[in-house]
């Protein structure tokens, strides 16, 4: 469901802080490669403007380890309002942000909020997912994606080879 939801959006949205934010710039990168452009939500601080210009036929996905960000929980009112759908990946789900999303994908909870030192676990489990959901979205048109990714990787390699 998660990757047809995706397929259908007009936009995509992405918002992740921290280490979730390097696995969501790890998922944009694969789905680049497939001519799925993704936008980072609140890449340039204008989060309110951003999410106000949401529409029905876009999709937001939050990726949170906690799901305790008071702006993410902020915003969800006018993405209701907009009737925007959203997927939330975390290890909360009886967070505001699980509870008032579309999908829930869960993650599992591993780690202590209070007395985590690393994230190994929980971004781990994260790139698990966005790979789990682009390689069903590759899957569904293999051989376009296929020929597709390997015509442009021979012509990376061909350019960097010929200026060498």
């Amino acid at each position: 469901m998660t990757a047809y939801n995706i397929k259908k959006s007009h936009r995509v949205f992405l918002f992740g802080k921290g280490d979730s934010r390097i696995s969501l710039e790890n998922f944009k990168n694969k789905m680049i490669k497939l001519n799925e452009y993704f936008i980072i939500g609140d890449e340039y601080q204008n989060n309110f403007y951003t999410v106000g210009n949401i529409t029905s036929n876009d999709l937001v996905i939050f990726c949170t380890y906690s799901a305790m960000h008071h702006d993410y929980n902020s915003y969800l009112p006018v993405l209701k309002d907009h009737n925007v759908p959203i997927i939330t990946v975390t290890s909360n789900i009886h967070s505001k942000l699980a509870v008032n999303s579309d999908i829930v994908l869960q993650l599992p909870d591993d780690e202590s909020f209070d007395e985590k030192v690393a994230s190994f676990a929980s971004q781990t489990n994260m790139d698990f997912i966005f790979d789990y959901i682009y390689s069903i979205i590759f899957q569904k048109n293999y051989m376009e994606n296929y020929h597709s990714k390997h015509a442009k990787d021979v012509y990376t390699n061909s350019m960097i080879y010929n200026k060498l």
